[in-house]
């Protein structure tokens, strides 16, 4: 499960990378074209849809490093919770082992 949020993360971040340079690469047309009829979206159509994909893989990307972070957090508790366990374990054979 671990590895499919961080995969999906990957992509979230690659993703947000590229629309953001898009939005750059986009609005130096926008400003630099006199004639707006051959952008794809339109002047005001091509910043609110990579606005709002922006925002949407943002929010996205938020969302899954609290999902990693909670997972590591809880992996890395069962691995001290196991350490100690075992500590306890080897330390009652000690015990044991001098009665």
């Amino acid at each position: 499960m671990y590895k499919i949020f961080l995969i999906a993360h990957v992509i979230i971040s690659i993703s947000l990378i590229l629309m953001i340079l898009a939005q750059s690469s986009q609005g130096a047309e926008i400003t630099s074209s006199s004639n707006s009829s051959g952008n794809v979206f339109g002047s005001k159509g091509s910043g609110s849809f990579i606005t709002k994909s922006i925002i949407n893989l943002a929010v996205l990307f938020f969302c899954s490093c609290l999902v990693i972070g909670t997972y590591a957090n809880k992996s890395y508790k069962n691995k001290i919770s196991n350490i100690q366990f075992e500590e306890e374990i080897t330390e009652d054979k000690a015990s044991d082992v001098e009665k």
